[in-house]
């Protein structure tokens, strides 16, 4: 008898491990997996329906988050960017540039401020018509990602104005940056929606160097 308990304890233990607790461990692995944003484990095939129904939950739940995940993130990024140039916008620059403005006095860095404007722009919306001027206005956020180096910030201010905020330069080497861009624009063929000519176009620039002791 003793034998024959001790065989059906084993066996019972043996099928509580294999069909309830390996499932509920891989579970609260799902689970973790889930707030990581990480590939969903498949559970082992029991006879337990009530397993898979949870299985199934947790892959709708995964789904549904990261659904969430990218409509906060497309919600963020709508926020912070101009649709149009796909540039960040004028109130996510400034927040940014202030924060980083802050650090660079900390650091006892240079940090330069510049504005850009697009000269001429409105004849290009008068003469081509408003699709001319957006298509142009994406074209100059091109170059102007191009020109300035990488992880400078930059932005599109409004309009045909884009500004840009360069930390650790001083204001020598922003002005080369500056004219590097200026350069660029000027020898730059904008194309016109439509077959028409390509135009050629400038642009005017400010800078200034921020003061750290106001």
């Amino acid at each position: 008898i003793m034998a024959l308990v001790g065989t059906f304890l084993l066996v019972f233990f043996w099928l509580l491990h294999r069909q309830v607790l390996k499932p509920l461990q891989l579970i609260n692995r799902s689970l973790i997996a889930i707030k990581s944003n990480d590939a969903l484990q498949p559970l082992p095939q029991t006879g337990i329906k009530e397993i898979h129904s949870l299985e199934s939950a947790l892959v709708d739940l995964q789904q549904s988050v990261q659904d969430s995940v990218k409509a906060r993130q497309d919600m963020e990024y709508l926020a912070h960017h101009d649709l149009l140039t796909g540039l960040p916008n004028r109130r996510y620059f400034i927040q940014k540039t202030m924060d980083k403005t802050r650090q660079a006095a900390v650091d006892g860095q240079p940090v330069t401020i510049g504005l850009v404007d697009i000269d001429y722009f409105k004849r290009i919306n008068d003469e081509f018509g408003h699709a001319a001027g957006d298509a142009v206005l994406t074209q100059f956020a091109d170059i102007f990602r191009s020109a300035l180096r990488e992880g400078d910030d930059l932005c599109r201010y409004g309009g045909e104005e884009f500004a840009f905020a360069l930390i650790g330069a001083d204001l020598s080497e922003t002005q080369r940056i500056s004219e590097r861009l200026r350069v660029e624009v000027q020898k730059f063929k904008f194309q016109i929606p439509g077959g028409k000519e390509p135009v050629s176009l400038s642009i005017s620039l400010g800078l200034a160097q921020i003061d750290h002791q106001g």
